[in-house]
């Protein structure tokens, strides 16, 4: 019998080579485009206004921010294209005066649309189970619209009927959700929060912590009550 190579090695061995070089090669990740359509539609469609602020995470590129009306595809577009790269895409929560290109402030908000909550986690790296918040936001009397995982945290948003709330009373409602959930302190009017689908990228700061991008998701799709 002719002897084998010490190098050399049997078909079974070479095959199980293959598998683990094919599980364990680099994935690029990308924006799931479908998810950020559905969301940008539905938002477009029950709210009449998409606005999107696109931001670097280490700050070292211009902010953009731009009004689609209710041009959903426009927006899907940009969401996709900037995010893709490597910028943070948030959308508007509340109405902005039409044609805003840029970021709003308190001052350009002309209408509340959602009150909301931000639920990180513990600052100090402890445990945080989002499957328990999730329940937890689901047990309230009045459950939240829809909830995103932002890819750290969860973003809770409850419909408005369009007109029947102050800009004060969205922001005071903002921080009884928040005390009530301990969310984070984002309860001002012109918050913007992230497109679920779209790549959290994380800043200097995170990256140094050992955070490393992760795709944004839906956790529970639209419900038809209001706050």
């Amino acid at each position: 019998m002719a002897n084998l190579d010490n190098d050399a090695k049997a078909p079974d061995d070479q095959f199980h080579d293959e598998v683990i070089q094919r599980t364990h090669r680099p994935t690029k990740l990308a924006p799931d485009v479908d998810t950020v359509r559905e969301f940008l539609t539905m938002i477009a469609d029950e709210m009449g206004q998409v606005h999107l602020v696109a931001i670097h995470p280490d700050g070292n590129q211009p902010v953009e921010g731009r009004d689609f009306g209710t041009d959903e595809s426009g927006a899907v577009a940009f969401a996709v294209e900037r995010n893709a790269d490597g910028r943070n895409i948030y959308w508007s929560v509340n109405a902005v005066r039409r044609g805003l290109h840029k970021k709003p402030t308190k001052a350009d908000i002309v209408g509340g649309r959602f009150a909301h909550v931000d639920i990180d986690p513990p600052k100090d790296g402890g445990l945080f189970d989002k499957a328990n918040e999730l329940a937890r936001l689901e047990a309230l009397p009045c459950p939240p619209s829809f909830v995103i995982d932002s890819g750290g945290g969860i973003q809770a948003f409850w419909r408005l009927g369009l007109g029947r709330h102050t800009l004060l009373q969205v922001e005071i409602a903002n921080r009884q959700i928040r005390d009530a959930c301990g969310g984070d302190n984002c309860q001002n009017i012109d918050r913007v929060m992230r497109v679920p689908g779209t790549i959290n990228w994380p800043d200097a700061r995170k990256r140094e912590r050992g955070r490393v991008p992760v795709l944004s998701t839906m956790l529970r799709g639209w419900n038809d009550a209001d706050l």
